[in-house]
C-alpha cells in the first residue's frame, strides 16, 4: 500500500494524546508509504526539535 501524499496535522498535539504507541504506528506508515510527497503542521516549533529535524524548512512558500 502507497500514498501520494501524506498530511500530518498537529502533530505535536498528537504525539502528546494517550494513545502514543498508536500514533508511532501511524507515523511509521505514512511516513514509509508516502510516495510523493510528506508534510506535517504543528502548532509550535518551540520543543519539538526532534521532529523538526527530519523536515526541510526552508521553503515556506505553498506555491
Amino acid at each position: 500500500m502507497e500514498f501520494e501524499v501524506v498530511f500530518f496535522y498537529d502533530l505535536d498535539e498528537a504525539l502528546q494524546g494517550d494513545d502514543k504507541e498508536m500514533m508511532n504506528r501511524y507515523l511509521y506508515v505514512g511516513i514509509s508509504r508516502a510516495t510523493s510527497h510528506l508534510a506535517a503542521t504543528l502548532n509550535t516549533e518551540k520543543g519539538n526539535e526532534d521532529i523538526l529535524k527530519y523536515f526541510n524548512r526552508t521553503v515556506k512558500d505553498w506555491k
